[in-house]
């Protein structure tokens, strides 16, 4: 699904989500306030830093503590990752919707679908699982798709240790994280709460050159623990962090250190702790992406990647109460 460029050719016009004003993403309070109508402005695209295919490594420049990404010995299985693309857009992205030729690749799929106007899709659900590293189930509800199931047992399954520690994974996957209350992030919330959490999935649909403004995901409303997953495409997602302590606002564009990393198709990434709390993320809004190539004849060499079409869906924990907003028995699909 990619087109690989020697260079780039021309200018490449601006575009985000939808178009909104300002730049102070501090003021949401709402569990629907994502900073996806923010504005984002790359300048021209050849003045990139080039994208890494893996994260910086501890005691390296700009390591990003609790980022865990593990491309590509984890992938999602391209069977699966159809199942999640024709199941998500058959269901809310397509106009009109649409029955499915179970016969059509993927891309054939694609290449025949009519988009409508919906960009994002909010779905909830309490979780029924146990401590140990085993696949959570979800309880059936109509919002849910077995597919974001599935997806969600694999990503789990793929994680659990020796891949991950046990308390990371827990306060990934575990409705009820067992977390020692005096390791939890002085935030709001925390995963200090008793009894189980509600989860939430994002499903995101990005078209060429849109992107996502730099933000902390909502203290106020989630937990610790975001599983992300790139599915059709890649993009670059930008990690920041203040340079001058925590005691400076995380969410100020001024004085940051960057750290960009390629999420490609089929890829997961994790955040927890400090990735979740101290570093904004973010998708520049553009059309090009500049990677690393990590060819072991020329370890400097870059390469310009054309974004595509590309789902995103991510799971988050819910903190008590934030489960209340919206209805159980439809998804909830902002205006924006």
């Amino acid at each position: 699904m990619h087109t690989v460029l020697d260079e780039p050719s021309g200018g490449v016009a601006d575009e985000t989500h939808s178009d909104g004003g300002g730049d102070d993403l501090s003021d949401f309070d709402s569990l629907f306030d994502e900073p996806m109508g923010q504005n984002v402005h790359e300048t021209t695209v050849w003045k990139q830093d080039p994208a890494r295919r893996s994260p910086p490594r501890p005691g390296s420049p700009n390591f990003v503590p609790g980022l865990y990404f593990h491309w590509p010995t984890i992938t999602v299985p391209p069977d699966l990752e159809r199942q999640v693309v024709v199941g998500c857009l058959t269901s809310w992205f397509l106009n009109p919707p649409r029955d499915h030729d179970s016969q059509l690749d993927l891309d054939s799929f694609l290449e025949a679908s009519s988009f409508n106007d919906v960009n994002q899709v909010m779905l909830f659900n309490r979780a029924d699982g146990v401590h140990q590293p085993t696949p959570p189930t979800l309880s059936t509800a109509p919002v849910w798709l077995p597919c974001l199931t599935s997806l969600l047992a694999y990503v789990s399954e793929a994680l659990a240790p020796p891949v991950l520690d046990i308390s990371t994974w827990d306060i990934l996957f575990s409705p009820e994280p067992s977390n020692d209350p005096g390791d939890a992030p002085d935030v709001p919330g925390g995963t200090e709460q008793s009894g189980k959490r509600s989860r939430q999935a994002i499903i995101n649909l990005y078209h060429p050159g849109e992107g996502i403004s730099d933000h902390i995901d909502l203290l106020g409303r989630y937990d610790d623990g975001i599983v992300g997953v790139s599915l059709i495409s890649g993009c670059v997602m930008r990690f920041g962090k203040p340079d001058h302590g925590h005691h400076r606002d995380p969410l100020s564009h001024q004085d940051h250190q960057y750290t960009n990393l390629y999420l490609p198709p089929r890829s997961v990434v994790a955040l927890v702790g400090d990735a979740r709390y101290k570093w904004t993320h973010g998708i520049p809004s553009r059309r090009l992406d500049l990677v690393q190539e990590q060819s072991r004849h020329d370890p400097e060499r870059s390469t310009w990647l054309d974004r595509q079409l590309r789902l995103s869906v991510t799971f988050r924990w819910l903190l008590p109460g934030a489960d209340t907003v919206g209805s159980t028995d439809s998804p909830s699909i902002p205006s924006n």
